[in-house]
C-alpha cells in the first residue's frame, strides 16, 4: 500500500487502497485529490497520491444509548455534502464532515438533539493545516519505506501544501549484472541461486565471466545476500 502502512509521521491521510504488482499490499481506500486515479496501472508501475486530511470532526455524547444508522439518517437528512460516522461507545460517535459544512455545527448539534435525544457533549474539533516540517517528514518516511524494497527510480515528492506524490515505476522485478573473476559455467551460478530460495530467477550469459541475473524486486539486504552468496558458492566477483 504499496508498502508503508505508512503510518505518516503525526499527521492523518486520506486513505487509499493500491495494489502495485510485486509489492506488498498498501491499504488505504478512497478517491485521491486532482482528478487522478489511484492505483494508475502503467506497465505495472502506481501512482499514488497521499493528502493530508485536514477535515473536521464532531465528537457527540448522548445521554442515553444512541443507534448509528439513526445518527446516518439525522445527517442525511441535512444535506452534508459528505459524512462519516464511528461509534467510539453505545453513547459516544465521532462525525467527520467536509471542510464546507465546518460551520454547520450548531445545526447538526440541533438535529441530532431533536431527533436522537439530549445531548451531554458536542464538541467540533478542527484538524490543524500541516506545517512544512511535517510534510517534510512525511516525505522521507515515505522514501525511506520505498527504498528498502529496491524500486527502481520512485518518484516521491510534495505537491501543493498537503499532498505527497508517490510514482513507482512498473514493480518488473530486479536486474544484478555480475563479472566474475575468472571464468563460471552457467549451471554452477544456477546451483548457487536455487540455495537461495528466490521467487524465481532467470540468468542471462553475456560472456565468458558476466551475466545478468533477473529475479523478483530485492531490497538492499537480499542484494547483499546475493552478492555474499555469489562470492561464497561461485567465485570472486570483479564488478
Amino acid at each position: 500500500m504499496l508498502i508503508l502502512g505508512v503510518a505518516l509521521v503525526a499527521l492523518g491521510f486520506r486513505e487509499l487502497h493500491v495494489h502495485v504488482p510485486g509489492f506488498p499490499r498498501l491499504d488505504r481506500a478512497g478517491t485521491g485529490p486532482l482528478g487522478l486515479k489511484l492505483g494508475l496501472d502503467l506497465r505495472g508501475g502506481g501512482h499514488l497520491v497521499y493528502q493530508a486530511d485536514t477535515d473536521p470532526r464532531v465528537e457527540v455524547t448522548f445521554a442515553q444509548p444512541a443507534e448509528m444508522s439513526k445518527i446516518q439518517e439525522v445527517l442525511g437528512s441535512l444535506g452534508l455534502a459528505d459524512f462519516s460516522v464511528v461509534s467510539r461507545s453505545d453513547r459516544t460517535f465521532t462525525v467527520k464532515l467536509v471542510q464546507r459544512d465546518a460551520g454547520r455545527g450548531q445545526q447538526l448539534r440541533s438535529a441530532l438533539g431533536e431527533r436522537i435525544g439530549s445531548i451531554s457533549s458536542f464538541q467540533v474539533k478542527e484538524q490543524p493545516i500541516p506545517t512544512p516540517e511535517q510534510m517534510e517528514g512525511v516525505v522521507n518516511t515515505i522514501k525511506r519505506r520505498v527504498n528498502l524494497f529496491g524500486t527502481e527510480e520512485p518518484i516521491i515528492q510534495q505537491f501543493g501544501d498537503d499532498r505527497v506524490i508517490v510514482q513507482l515505476p512498473g514493480a518488473s522485478g530486479s536486474r544484478s549484472e555480475v563479472v566474475f573473476k575468472g571464468d563460471v559455467t552457467v549451471e554452477k551460478l544456477h546451483g548457487a541461486l536455487q540455495g537461495l530460495a528466490l521467487e524465481r530467477f532467470a540468468i542471462d550469459q553475456q560472456g565468458p565471466r558476466a551475466f545478468r541475473i533477473r529475479t523478483a524486486s530485492l531490497n538492499e539486504r537480499e542484494r547483499q545476500e546475493l552478492r555474499d552468496t555469489l562470492v561464497e558458492k561461485v567465485g570472486a566477483i570483479e564488478s
